[in-house]
C-alpha cells in the first residue's frame, strides 16, 4: 500500500515564510485527497481482484486519520498567510507516519511500495534547511528499520506468500511512481530556483539604482549652490542686453529664448532645493490634474523651442484635484524630453483617467528601440543616444519614481513607427485630502 506525498516546496526558509509556501501546502492538501482515493482503490483491487488478505479495518482507520489531518490542515490554511519550514517538515513527517502505518499492515519493509520513502527524503533534502532535512531523513530511516522487524506479513487468500509475478508488478509500479514524483518535484523546484534568481537579480538592480540615485542626489545638492551664482549673473547680463540694445528682431527673439531657458534652469534648481527640504514651492499645492499635466508639457516646450508637442486629454470622469508632486512632474518630463530628443517634430502626450487610474502615453516618431535593449531601458544607466547626448539617468529616475508612487512604466516600439512610453499610475495617493493641502 502507499501514501503519496506531493508538493512543490520552497527552497529556503525565506520561501517558506512567503506566500509560495502557503500555496504549496494548499497543493499538498489537494494531492492528499487524490492519494486517499488511490489508497482506497488499491485496497479494493488487492482484496477483491488479487485475493490478497488485508486488515481492511486497520487500513481504513489509518486512512481516516489522514482524512481528519487533511481537513484540519485545510481549515488551518484559511486563517494563515505564513507557512514556515518547521510546519512544512511536520507535514512531511505526517506523510511518512501514514506511509509507515500502511506498510506495517501490508508486509512492512518487504512491501514493494516501501521505495516511496525515497520521495519524502528527496523532497526534504531539496526543500528544507539542513536541520529539518536531516530530521526527516533520520525519521524515515528509523521507520524503515522498525518495519524490518515489526510488520504483518502480506499473504494471499489461502495464507500463502504472494506470487513472484504480483511482487514484480508491485516493484515496477513503486519504481515508476517514485521516478515520476521525484522528476515532478525536481522540475518544479528548478522553476522556483529560476524565479528566485530573477527576483534576486531584480532586487540587486533596484539596490544599485537606489544607490545611484542617492549619489545623484548628493551631487544635485552641491550643484544647486554652485550654479545659483552663474545663473544670476546670466540673468543680469541678458536683462542689460534687452534694455540697452534692442538689435534686430531675430536678436531680440534669441534673447527672449535665452531668458526663458534661464528661468527654467532657475526653477529647476529651486525645485531641487525644495526637494531637499529647504523650501517648498510646488509640492503640496492643490492643482487640477489636467493643469498639472499641461504645466509639464509647457515646461518641456520651453526647454525645446520649436518642438511640436501635441497634448490631448480624453477622460469621461471629472477632473480630479491632486497634490502636485515635483518628483512626478519631473518623471513625466524626463520621458517627454527623451521623446522630443528622438523626434522633435512630432511628439504626442495622451492622458486619460478612469476609476482613479491615470494613464499617460508619450509617443514619438523616432527610430524606436532596438529589440536587444528593450528590457534594459529604465533599469540601469543605459541609453540608445549617441555618446555625449545622454546616459539613461532620466529614464531610470522616471521609472524609479513612478514605481515608488505605486505605478508602472512600460516603454515599447509602436507598430507604425517610433516608441511609446506608457505610465499607469493609481491616483489615490495623489488625490487631495485636508491634511495634504498647504497654503
Amino acid at each position: 500500500m502507499q501514501q503519496v506525498t506531493a508538493i512543490t516546496p520552497p527552497l529556503t526558509h525565506t520561501y517558506m515564510t512567503s506566500g509560495i509556501a502557503t500555496d504549496s501546502l494548499r497543493q499538498l492538501v489537494l494531492l492528499r485527497w487524490i492519494a486517499i482515493g488511490g489508497q482506497l482503490s488499491a485496497i479494493g483491487v488487492a482484496a477483491v481482484v488479487l485475493n490478497v488478505r488485508l486488515p481492511v479495518q486497520e487500513l481504513l482507520t489509518v486512512i481516516s486519520l489522514l482524512v481528519i489531518a487533511n481537513v484540519a490542515t485545510g481549515w488551518w490554511l484559511k486563517n494563515r498567510e505564513v507557512v514556515r519550514a518547521p510546519i512544512f517538515a511536520a507535514h512531511l513527517l505526517i506523510d511518512i507516519g501514514v506511509l509507515t502505518a500502511l506498510l506495517y499492515f501490508t508486509g512492512g519493509a518487504h512491501n514493494p511500495f516501501v521505495g516511496l520513502y525515497a520521495v519524502n527524503v528527496v523532497i526534504s533534502a531539496i526543500a528544507l534547511p539542513p536541520l529539518h532535512a536531516w530530521a526527516v531523513a533520520i525519521s524515515t530511516l528509523a521507520c524503515y528499520t522498525l518495519l524490518l522487524f515489526f510488520h504483518l506479513p502480506l499473504r494471499g487468500s489461502e495464507n500463502t506468500p504472494l506470487s513472484e509475478e504480483i511482487m514484480t508488478i508491485g516493484v515496477w509500479l513503486s519504481f515508476a511512481l517514485a521516478v515520476a514524483l521525484i522528476t515532478y518535484f525536481v522540475v518544479a523546484i528548478a522553476a522556483v530556483v529560476r524565479k528566485k534568481d530573477r527576483q534576486l537579480a531584480d532586487a540587486k538592480i533596484a539596490a544599485l539604482n537606489e544607490e545611484a540615485i542617492l549619489r545623484v542626489g548628493a551631487l544635485a545638492a552641491s550643484a544647486t549652490h554652485e550654479l545659483s551664482s552663474p545663473l544670476s549673473t546670466m540673468t543680469v547680463v541678458v536683462n542689460e542686453l534687452q534694455n540697452d540694445d534692442p538689435g534686430t528682431p531675430e536678436f531680440r527673439e534669441n534673447l527672449a529664448i535665452l531668458s526663458r531657458q534661464i528661468d527654467v534652469c532657475r526653477m529647476t534648481l529651486s525645485n531641487l532645493m525644495a526637494a531637499a527640504g529647504q523650501v517648498r514651492i510646488t509640492g503640496g499645492q492643490r492643482v487640477p490634474l489636467d493643469r498639472f499635466l499641461s504645466d509639464v508639457v509647457e515646461k518641456c516646450r520651453l526647454l525645446h523651442p520649436g518642438s511640436r508637442i501635441h497634448f490631448q486629454i480624453s477622460a469621461t470622469d471629472a477632473v480630479p484635484d491632486i497634490v502636485a508632486e515635483q518628483i512626478l512632474g519631473q518623471a513625466i518630463g524626463n520621458l517627454l524630453n527623451n521623446a522630443v530628443d528622438a523626434s522633435p517634430d512630432s511628439v504626442h502626450l495622451d492622458a486619460s483617467w478612469r476609476d482613479e487610474i491615470l494613464r499617460v502615453q508619450i509617443k514619438d516618431r523616432g527610430a524606436g528601440l532596438p529589440a536587444d535593449v528593450a528590457d534594459k531601458i529604465g533599469k540601469a544607466f543605459f541609453t540608445t543616444k549617441v555618446p555625449g547626448r545622454g546616459n539613461g539617468l532620466g529614464v531610470m529616475l522616471a521609472n524609479t519614481t513612478i514605481q515608488r508612487l505605486g505605478g508602472d512604466v512600460r516603454i515599447f516600439n509602436r507598430p507604425d513607427g517610433g516608441a511609446c512610453a506608457e505610465i499607469v499610475l493609481p491616483l489615490a495617493p495623489l488625490l487631495v485630502t485636508t491634511e495634504q493641502i498647504h497654503v
